[in-house]
């Protein structure tokens, strides 16, 4: 009885494990801490159905220094040959910057997830979260690295040969019974939506929908993440694009490469906007200061002087008087220029107490001077 219930167990998980579909990641592949200790998680890799192997295809898209059939090869471990029939290039092609380049793998299913396997030399400040995101464009995650390497992510050195394994996966026998031969892993754009891709490449958009587990007809897709495109031939070259604009990766390319460009753009657009209004203020209050300077070179009130006869009793030889201007420049004017212009210190020209109004000429005072 008890070996009747074991398998009936074993029969229901491996029938669920046939039939399922995968499910979309989302933005849970943007960081390096997601958990599967309760089951597959889209956050790794594809989840492994049943299907023991199959031939598989990945979209990357050609950046220096992987922009030709031999250095894509090699970051993927892809057949030089292959990748080349593929996209309908020779061995020795170099593909132009943002193209999307075919690349076909042999998928596998060692565990709970499907992978195709390759290795990366690392580089300096290289980490698993850039070499998934960065590198590999999104199609491998930094959980799926440091589980497959021994290495901590504090213990990474450049040389240090690096596991990598790739998103991809087989098809379900539901599907294989629908006409699907393939599925290809491909790395969502900014302005991508299910039913322009499913015209792309030719499938319905049913079909999408179901390969990726989307419970409505329009999904929110992340820049950087893969869906699943079931395709009943080989993909074809005529069907991918180049972009015409880098592509943005996920998490650390947000947050260095793309937000340092859009940070800069922003700093420089404030600086020239505040250089502006700075010229403006400028120029308006430099207006307002020659108007009072003029004005005040003909019409200067002399102040602190307590009254005619003290004024009078002072050497003229030594008393002088400063008056600054409103740039910061000095003024001495004689005494005896002061006892002009304020009329002999007239009760005329005096104002309150011993506050006197002068009036200066500009032939014989500063606004030539400062004009």
């Amino acid at each position: 009885m008890n070996h009747i219930l074991l398998s009936v167990c074993i029969l229901s998980f491996l029938t669920s494990q046939v039939s399922s579909q995968q499910n979309y990641s989302g933005n849970s592949v943007q960081n390096c801490t997601n958990k599967d200790d309760e089951g597959p998680s889209p956050a790794f890799l594809y989840t492994f159905n049943g299907n023991q192997s199959c031939k598989a295809f990945l979209i990357f898209i050609s950046q220096p220094p992987y922009n030709s059939v031999t250095n894509i090869s090699n970051l993927t471990t892809s057949e030089p040959s292959e990748l080349a029939r593929i996209n309908n290039v020779t061995r020795k092609a170099m593909f132009p910057t943002n193209s999307e380049v075919v690349v076909p793998v042999n998928c596998y299913g060692p565990g709970q997830y499907y992978q195709s396997n390759t290795t990366y030399i690392l580089k300096p400040n290289d980490t698993c979260f850039t070499v998934a995101s960065n590198t590999y464009q999104g199609l491998s995650t930094c959980d799926s690295l440091m589980r497959e390497n021994p290495y901590h992510q504090i213990n990474l050195f450049p040389n240090m040969v690096l596991q990598v394994p790739l998103r991809c996966a087989c098809p379900t026998t539901h599907q294989i019974a629908n006409g699907t031969m393939y599925l290809l892993t491909y790395l969502v754009n900014w302005d991508d939506n299910i039913p322009d891709t499913a015209d792309r490449f030719h499938v319905s958009t049913k079909s999408i929908l179901e390969a990726n587990g989307f419970p409505d007809e329009n999904p929110n897709l992340t820049p950087s993440t893969t869906i699943l495109i079931p395709l009943p031939t080989e993909p074809s070259s005529s069907e991918t694009i180049t972009h015409h604009q880098k592509p943005v990766m996920s998490g650390s390319f947000y947050n260095s490469k793309n937000k340092r460009k859009a940070y800069i753009v922003l700093a420089i657009s404030l600086l020239l906007v505040l250089s502006v209004i700075l010229a403006a203020v400028f120029l308006f209050h430099k207006k307002i200061f020659r108007g009072f300077w003029q004005k005040g070179c003909k019409d200067i009130t002399v102040l602190g002087r307590q009254s005619n006869a003290s004024l009078r009793r002072q050497s003229t030889a030594s008393l002088r008087v400063e008056i600054a201007d409103f740039g910061q420049a000095l003024k001495v004017f004689e005494f005896s220029d002061i006892e002009k212009a304020t009329g002999n210190f007239s009760n005329e020209n005096r104002m309150k107490g011993s506050v006197y109004r002068g009036v200066f000429w500009p032939e014989d005072l500063c606004c030539q001077e400062h004009e």
